[in-house]
């Protein structure tokens, strides 16, 4: 199954971006962030999660690849919100 990794959460506007990378030996992953779907190109994805409230944010991005294997262990991370 694929793997995902979180390598970057910034503010933007009352929204979250979220970036990461996904490493599969198939292409054709699709990635989600707290349910919401990521563009994915070149292993590399992104995601806005609008209307983040401030306080502490759990994020999970998780992976499927084309041939329906999920990730079984998800990347998680919490952050701050202000």
């Amino acid at each position: 199954p694929p793997i995902t990794v979180i390598t970057g959460v910034r503010t933007e506007g009352k929204g979250l971006v979220v970036r990461g990378t996904v490493s599969d030996d198939s292409p054709g992953s699709t990635v989600t962030v707290n349910g919401t779907a990521a563009t994915v190109a070149d292993g590399q994805w992104e995601v806005t999660l609008p209307d983040v409230k401030p306080g502490a944010v759990k994020l999970t991005a998780k992976a499927i690849d084309a041939a329906k294997n999920a990730e079984k262990t998800p990347h998680e991370l919490t952050v701050v919100v202000r």
